[in-house]
């Protein structure tokens, strides 16, 4: 969907874009992200009869924990989103 934005629209998001980089739902989103690809990417295995992803890096990207987006953890959801090819 598009639509217009306010003169401030754009420097109000960028700001929680920001703030959720420093707290858990930054965390929430980006697992949200990978666990979204691994999904997407065993439906088209299964679509075409082929391996699926082993369900255990499901249980590993849910039990990641942080407060916030540290680069351990960036480097974990980056690392475990790259095996979803």
């Amino acid at each position: 969907m598009l639509k217009s934005l306010d003169d401030d629209a754009h420097v109000k998001t960028r700001l929680c874009q920001y703030e959720a980089v420093n707290n858990e739902k930054g965390v929430a989103i980006a697992k949200q992200f990978v666990l979204g690809k691994y999904d997407g990417q065993n439906a088209i295995l299964r679509k075409y009869n082929l391996a699926t992803h082993d369900s255990r890096y499901k249980e590993k990207i849910a039990k990641l924990t942080s407060h916030k987006m540290n680069p351990t953890l960036r480097r974990r959801l980056m690392a475990y989103e790259s095996k979803f090819t």
